[in-house]
């Protein structure tokens, strides 16, 4: 794919496989992305074709490779199987089955990724996160093993987009959400369209708009309003905390830093805090936390923080 276009002599079939195959590729470009979407919307022919390529794609994924092994045959009545065809034939079953091998995404600690999935939603991850990839024909299904994740997703009525966390299940159609997966719980933060939260207890949720969030237990379905800016914060390198407890807080921001943060005096793991905190610059980060509350902080070894009262 030369200067992020496509031979517009292809069939929408051929393009369709082509952007499937680009957009998988670990140095796809932004502005390939945004080359994909303007394709996407040129035509109705591009969208089905698109679809039907991500569902052979997913399909292919579950064959054996043997499977798509042709096996040599004599010519009927003289004619001749074309050759190019069948090579492209072999060479797009090649790279789905190489592609789709491992549909699983993942993220270390502080580490950010964006990918762009087969139908063309948008999966943008958090630190330390994990999902997996579970496409069919008439649902479109993420497993989130742990961590964040922003979800721009692709509309498709035919086929819902569902994402599977421990304690509920999120669905939509054509919508922008975000879920995070803790030992305790499953949070939905919606900041575009609607969602349907299933929990694993058989309860289903009011549709959830753009600023409502809910947090799912074994026990509970919560519900509060949030700001979906503040909600996307980290996409920006900014995380945000308004009225949180402080061990909260060091808990959360454990999650980005190399060392794990612990309190060793308890009677500050009730102190509120809020605060504006920048993930580029961690040590200021943890700066700015002992210059505006009553605490210091001190690194035991390489991989743990001990933060205790500064009196």
């Amino acid at each position: 794919m030369q200067d992020h276009q496509l031979d517009s002599a292809g069939s929408a079939s051929d393009q369709a496989i082509e952007w499937l195959a680009r957009l998988r590729a670990d140095d796809v470009t932004p502005q390939e992305t945004a080359d994909f979407a303007i394709w996407l919307a040129a035509s109705a022919e591009h969208q089905l074709a698109f679809d039907q390529a991500a569902e052979i794609w997913q399909l292919t994924a579950q064959m054996p490779v043997q499977a798509i092994t042709l096996k040599p045959r004599m010519p009927r009545y003289g004619s001749l199987l074309p050759l190019a065809t069948a090579a492209s034939v072999l060479f797009a079953a090649f790279l789905m089955v190489l592609q789709l091998a491992t549909p699983s995404f993942a993220t270390g600690k502080g580490e950010q990724r964006r990918v762009v999935l087969a139908d063309g939603s948008i999966a943008f991850m958090n630190t330390a996160s994990k999902i997996q990839v579970q496409y069919s024909t008439d649902e479109r299904r993420i497993v989130l093993h742990e961590g964040e994740v922003w979800f721009d997703v692709a509309k498709n009525t035919q086929r819902p987009f569902v994402v599977d966390g421990r304690y509920a299940d999120a669905k939509a159609v054509g919508t922008a959400f975000s879920v995070r997966e803790t030992p305790g719980f499953t949070r939905v933060s919606v900041t575009e369209g609607t969602v349907v939260l299933l929990s694993a207890n058989g309860d289903e949720s009011p549709h959830l708009g753009a600023g409502d969030e809910s947090t799912v237990s074994a026990t509970a379905m919560d519900y509060q309003q949030v700001d979906p800016e503040l909600v996307l914060s980290w996409q920006r390198g900014q995380l945000v905390y308004n009225d949180v407890r402080l061990d909260v807080l060091l808990k959360d921001l454990s999650r980005y830093l190399p060392k794990t943060m612990t309190i060793n005096d308890q009677q500050l793991e009730d102190l509120r805090v809020s605060a504006v905190l920048n993930l580029d610059d961690q040590e200021a980060m943890l700066e700015a936390l002992s210059r505006t509350l009553p605490i210091r902080w001190k690194s035991l070894s390489d991989t743990l923080i001990i933060v205790t009262s500064d009196t």
